[in-house]
């Protein structure tokens, strides 16, 4: 079981419940991590409930479709889709700044066959060291996440260094801390809640 205060470290990266837990168990602490990401990217959340020193229990919520066998018969004679030519994004140039890498993943396969020319980031430094080190830059997506260790100043370097760069900027949800950072970063347009591609192709085609 958990302490109150533990219930929200444990899903940070490189985090585990006690510093002393690495040595006795092992792990890398990336776990709940991925988990807490791969359930986001379907749409879901992911919860713990804990009484310290009896036990915890995980709860994950999903929207999915019931599929009967006769359906998996069906979709298993289903060969794999005629890649489209067509390209939205051809030639634009996004920087994708999301501190996981899993969710990264997930947004350059959304866009894969987008046409765009995706980079990525995981720091507000290696967003900053991309803007310097890339002469163009079509459009900035960035998980509201980066910003969490970081101070007013360097917020204020990115928005110094882009100089009309558009900031697509995605939050888990509305709050007085995200809606300040909204308008801390001037984003040009924000994505609440789990982002799908119909989300972020809505968002992007905006400025590409």
């Amino acid at each position: 079981g958990l302490a109150k205060d533990q219930l929200d470290v444990i899903f940070e990266r490189f985090r585990q419940a006690e510093l002393t837990n690495n040595r006795r168990y092992g792990g890398t602490g990336l776990g709940l991590t991925i988990s807490r990401s791969l359930v986001q990217m379907m749409g879901g959340e992911i919860a713990v409930e804990s009484v310290e020193n009896e036990g915890s229990t995980f709860r994950f919520t999903i929207s999915y479709l019931p599929v009967s066998a006769e359906d998996a018969d069906k979709l298993e004679e289903i060969g794999p889709e005629k890649e489209s030519d067509y390209q939205p994004f051809k030639n634009k140039a996004v920087l994708i700044v999301e501190p996981e890498i899993m969710k990264y993943k997930y947004y350059e396969k959304l866009l894969s066959s987008s046409g765009a020319d995706l980079m990525s980031a995981q720091t507000v430094k290696q967003w900053i060291d991309a803007i310097g080190r890339r002469k163009h830059i079509d459009v900035v997506f960035a998980d509201a996440l980066v910003f969490k260790d970081e101070t007013d100043e360097t917020i204020q370097q990115i928005k110094s260094m882009r100089a009309g760069l558009p900031l697509v900027l995605t939050i888990p949800e509305r709050n007085e801390y995200y809606d300040r950072l909204i308008c801390d970063s001037r984003c040009n347009k924000v994505i609440e809640g789990s982002v799908n591609f119909a989300k972020l192709c809505d968002a992007l085609k905006r400025y590409l």
